[in-house]
């Protein structure tokens, strides 16, 4: 209830109302991690008309394989899209850069003391300085949040 997988809310639930909230987890595959940097993935769809997302907690989780991703930056989630104002603290492109198969973890919050919500935003990923490559890993990215 609130919002489904693909981001969209659908009318129901905690999320989808002024004082609701909700966890919202989106999976990542190679491909879009791969060209985050200029296509942002949509984490979460805009809230509506006078309603605002306020991100209080995000999870990376990497899921990595024999095949390591190579250059990228720092993942970054933001409002709208790759020039939106910051949600939160970046995650180090070394979680999803760092070689061999197994899974790792990284959990972010606020970036500083205070963050202007961006009324009817969606919440997107993407990364700082440029595509990752050649990797074959997954990623889910979960999002504690609460609407205002």
């Amino acid at each position: 209830m609130g919002q489904l997988a693909n981001g969209a809310f659908d009318g129901q639930g905690s999320g989808v109302f002024p004082g609701g909230s909700g966890t919202v987890h989106v999976s990542l595959t190679a491909a879009q991690i791969i060209a985050m940097y200029t296509t942002p993935v949509s984490l979460m769809a805009a809230p509506g008309t006078g309603m605002a997302i306020i991100v209080d907690n995000i999870t990376f989780k990497m899921t990595r394989t024999a095949t390591a991703f190579t250059g990228g930056g720092a993942v970054e989630f933001r409002y709208t899209d790759a020039s939106g104002a910051k949600v939160s603290a970046d995650v180090a492109a070394a979680l999803v850069t760092t070689g061999g198969a197994g899974t790792a973890f990284a959990n972010v919050r606020g970036i500083e003391a205070s963050v202007t919500p961006v009324a009817n935003a969606a919440i997107v990923v993407t990364n700082a300085d440029a595509v990752f490559a050649a990797g074959t890993g997954t990623a889910v990215v979960t999002i504690q949040y609460h609407i205002v």
